[in-house]
């Protein structure tokens, strides 16, 4: 019952963001025009929204069942949907850093400390862990797609070639 309490503490934020929304909101209503959002309406596909939003939603069950299978393994016990929202605000914190991926660890790290009384050590200890799978299976979904790119017929051996010299620049 943590997680509700943790909504009633959280209704002044609440408003501020929302008013925050609103606001941002109709800066771009009036930026844009009224006929940029009648065009956006118009095209919109109400399907593939909530198919993106359970998608998402799922992505993000997997990513706390995965943080909290790592947890158990420490011995700690803490609540799913605890977790859950630890996690959305990491990566919410991430998405705002230069680097999308990474940056929200040290709120999850204080979350779990703050939250579930983990220590730093083991909060710190789960969460390298987890990033570590995370990075080492978008690694291998990269090598997969390099594979794949350099066996394609349809793509030309010059072309093949820019590319993977400039992937290789890019990611030193």
């Amino acid at each position: 019952m943590k997680f509700f309490g943790f909504i009633k503490k959280s209704g002044v934020a609440l408003v501020v963001s929302l008013f925050i929304g609103i606001a941002v909101f109709f800066y771009f209503w009036f930026r844009l025009g009224s006929d940029a959002f009648l065009h956006i309406t118009e095209n919109i596909k109400f399907g593939y929204i909530i198919l993106f939003f359970l998608f998402s939603f799922a992505g993000f069950l997997l990513l706390t069942w995965r943080a909290k299978i790592i947890l158990n393994a420490y011995k700690k016990k803490i609540s799913f949907f605890l977790l859950l929202k630890q996690l959305i605000a990491g990566y919410a914190i991430s998405y705002i850093t230069p680097v999308a991926r990474l940056g929200g660890e040290p709120v999850r790290i204080y979350m779990l400390k703050k939250e579930a009384g983990i220590d730093y050590k083991t909060a710190s200890a789960s969460i390298l862990m987890d990033k570590f799978v995370e990075i080492i299976g978008l690694i291998i979904f990269i090598i997969i797609g390099i594979i794949l790119f350099i066996y394609a017929p349809e793509i030309s051996y010059s072309l093949k070639t820019t590319l993977i010299i400039l992937l290789v620049v890019l990611s030193f």
